[in-house]
């Protein structure tokens, strides 16, 4: 969609020749051998060891895929979004003028920038960090935010901006992204998971970044 007549969105940055994103549709067995280990098991029972802590839930977004966005007002009960210039950064695939681009999963995604002018918009959710146990934030990501040099995606904890993603990507397929969550904030407590992005596009550049399938978790990061 556009916000006004002159104002258009696209998902290719201008002057970049970049190839058009793709139509938006993205063992041996184990034996112990024989041996017995029930008597050490046992006698660590008997000694009153505790178990080793679990970290649950596995997953601590709702909705991280974006599925439950409102297809007519674009909003969405469990994130918070805004776009200055449609008013919502949550996308399907009217989105795109250039009809290109989809989702990696489902029919939602998030598309920040992608606008020949100033813009900035965001994404949040406040989300409870247990105590105890490390969480890692996954993502996944079409990166072209260099088509636009003033261009800036960041993401902070709690208003502290904790990284600055890199302009850097294949700027047509879907690539894995993982942020460790900084030990301070794994204290039990709320805390607001926030992605910024601004772009100034002073003579009409177009960068952006798509985003989809976003999870906090207690696993390894995805890459």
């Amino acid at each position: 969609r556009t916000a006004n007549d002159t104002v258009t969105r696209s998902n290719v940055p201008a002057g970049k020749g970049r190839k058009e994103a793709s139509a938006r549709t993205a063992a041996p067995r184990r034996t112990n051998r024989g041996l017995d280990f029930r008597p050490a098991i046992i006698g660590l029972l008997i000694e009153g060891d505790a178990p080793a802590p679990v970290c649950a839930p596995l997953q601590l977004f709702q909705d991280p895929s974006f599925e439950a966005t409102d297809p007519a007002t674009f909003t969405n009960p469990y994130w918070n979004s805004d776009d200055s210039l449609s008013g919502s950064s949550f996308c399907d695939a009217s989105c795109d003028d250039g009809a290109t681009f989809v989702a990696r999963t489902g029919d939602w995604f998030v598309w920040f920038g992608g606008w020949n002018v100033a813009n900035t918009s965001s994404l949040s959710q406040s989300v409870t960090l247990d105590a105890g146990h490390p969480r890692t934030l996954n993502w996944w990501m079409v990166n072209q935010i260099d088509g636009d040099p003033s261009a800036s995606l960041t993401l902070s904890i709690d208003g502290t901006v904790v990284q600055t993603v890199s302009p850097v990507g294949d700027g047509v397929i879907w690539e894995a992204q993982s942020f460790a969550i900084p030990a301070q904030y794994l204290d039990g407590g709320m805390h607001e998971i926030r992605f910024d992005w601004s772009a100034s596009s002073p003579a009409g550049e177009i960068g952006g970044a798509m985003v989809d399938d976003m999870t906090l978790d207690c696993d390894d990061p995805l890459i």
